[in-house]
């Protein structure tokens, strides 16, 4: 199996952002502690942290930062495709196997991103005092318990995309790949009109043979060749290509080119067709005089 990677900045900004909500949530739980009716968080009091206030808004400030530098990287990188949700997505959602699983993965990628939204929008405005309340406090508790179940679902996702070694990608970093260009309807059409040319220079119906020589997979005996190849294995005989003929004979070429030539010669050459016709010898004169006179009786 092939071993999948990731570039080293998708990489670095997920588990940064992996990093900073540990943090925020473990310290958020402790804060939540004060309110009357999460009392069942006092079961993990020995496990949680104690002044979190400092640590809680420093995850938030990490978790911003974040968020902002990942979408430059999606942006400048090019890896827009990744997450993008359009129509072909959307239809993706009631196809079968690889197109529905990577359809509903990119809907969870984008409920995470409002989810993520939400929260550093609350935190920061309670922080700033601004809707300080209950609803600010409720949206801001749930949108955690969402981002934990996002998590769980984002792991399973990707082990039904490609098992473990789609999993494991994201510990093995490799350099950020060129993306391929986008498909333009109009000029894929345009390509496939005939005696089109992108280059003017170019041949219009047949590129270089340089250029199909990049597209080319391995060479393999086709025609007469492959039934030439599978004598030589089998014990049968099939006469010679003309490049085999050639290395055999390497004298062939210009004899066969001087022969084509002289033809070519007699059939332009209007002379010889005006020159008298040789006689008949006596025997096929012996033999048309009866043929003649049959024919002129009829």
């Amino acid at each position: 199996m092939r071993r999948r990677k990731t570039d080293y900045g998708t990489i670095i900004l997920h588990w940064l952002l992996v990093a900073a909500f540990g943090v925020a949530f473990v310290s958020g739980m402790r804060i939540a502690t004060e309110a009357p009716e999460r009392t069942w968080i006092n079961w993990f009091d020995s496990f949680l942290p104690q002044n979190v206030w400092v640590i809680h808004m420093q995850a938030a400030v990490v978790l911003v930062t974040v968020s902002v530098a990942y979408t430059i990287y999606i942006l400048r990188s090019g890896l827009g495709r990744r997450i993008r949700l359009d129509k072909v997505r959307l239809r993706g959602l009631v196809g079968r196997g690889q197109a529905r699983r990577g359809a509903a993965n990119i809907v969870l990628y984008w409920i995470f991103f409002v989810t993520m939204l939400a929260l550093m929008g609350s935190g920061g405005l309670m922080y700033l005092g601004y809707f300080a309340g209950y609803d600010m406090a409720t949206l801001h508790w749930y949108g955690t318990w969402v981002i934990l179940g996002f998590a769980g679902l984002h792991v399973l996702s990707h082990l039904g995309i490609g098992g473990t070694s789609q999993l494991l990608r994201i510990f093995r970093p490799t350099g950020l790949l060129a993306p391929p260009p986008q498909l333009d309807a109009v000029e894929l059409l345009t390509l496939l009109r005939p005696g089109y040319s992108r280059n003017p220079n170019l041949p219009t119906r047949h590129p270089p043979r340089s250029m199909c020589s990049q597209y080319r997979g391995p060479k393999m005996p086709s025609g007469p060749r492959i039934l030439r190849v599978a004598g030589r294995r089998y014990g049968a005989q099939f006469p010679l290509s003309h490049r085999e003929r050639l290395q055999k004979n390497p004298r062939r070429e210009p004899l066969e080119k001087a022969e084509l030539r002289n033809r070519e010669a007699r059939r332009s050459n209007p002379i010889p067709s005006s020159l008298p016709q040789r006689s008949p010898s006596r025997a096929h004169r012996s033999w048309s005089q009866p043929i003649g006179w049959l024919s002129t009786s009829y």
